[in-house]
């Protein structure tokens, strides 16, 4: 017949006591949403098109970013796409490829990108194109940081570190250059935040092997002490 050893009955209660009362440990997930509506202008342009396709043909990116570094910004040189990890900081872009001839009000299909954030803000991006025939043309951009939900018609600022050639190397699959004009378009857009709290798969995943550790240890005690 078994018995137990005194130290490794202790050693059961102390296991079994942790395993039950030690929370569970959790992660806020904040997901940041950026769609784009409609834009309006964009006709101060450096078009090279033959005459009558000089006016603007516009397309154009936009992006969420967790930090405007060199090192997330070049990976995003040609586009991105985030891994969905919240302990990793990257971007995420989308871009819209078919254009609109002119400068008028272009109200086209909401675009929307969705992001996992490593933070509690990001930053956001939006860069208008002209179709050329040489490298396609800036039209400018917009840029701001955002922690909080936002929306309206702004006019672009032309202040983001991120356009031609620093690191931007091609749009929709085509070439650009150029750093376009700030006040050269309207965008009508929104930001929101979303929160979410999920426990940490592995915090159950080391409990649970924490315990059984300490079953294997009390049947060795148990087996040296029968």
């Amino acid at each position: 017949m078994l018995s137990i050893h005194p130290a490794s009955f202790r050693l059961l209660i102390v296991g079994a006591v942790w395993f039950f009362a030690t929370p569970t440990h959790a992660a806020t997930i904040t997901t940041a949403t950026f769609t784009v509506f409609a834009i309006d202008g964009g006709g101060f342009v450096n078009d090279q098109d033959p005459w009558p396709l000089g006016d603007p043909e516009r397309y154009f990116r936009f992006g969420v970013f967790d930090a405007a570094t060199s090192t997330i910004l070049d990976a995003c040189a040609a586009g991105c796409i985030d891994d969905g990890d919240p302990s990793t900081s990257d971007g995420r872009t989308f871009d819209q490829a078919s254009w609109s001839t002119g400068s008028g009000f272009w109200d086209f299909p909401d675009r929307t990108i969705t992001k996992v954030l490593s933070g509690s803000g990001a930053y956001f991006y939006f860069g208008l194109w002209d179709k050329d025939n040489d490298a396609d043309d800036s039209l400018g951009d917009n840029w701001f940081f955002a922690s909080a939900p936002i929306s309206g018609f702004v006019y672009n600022n032309n202040q983001s570190p991120y356009y031609a050639d620093n690191p931007i190397s091609y749009v929709a699959g085509r070439d650009v250059e150029g750093t376009g004009d700030a006040n050269n378009f309207r965008l009508q857009f929104s930001v929101t935040f979303d929160s979410v709290t999920v426990p940490e798969p592995s915090s159950s995943l080391l409990l649970s092997a924490s315990f059984a550790g300490l079953l294997v240890m009390s049947r060795k005690c148990t087996r040296r002490w029968s």
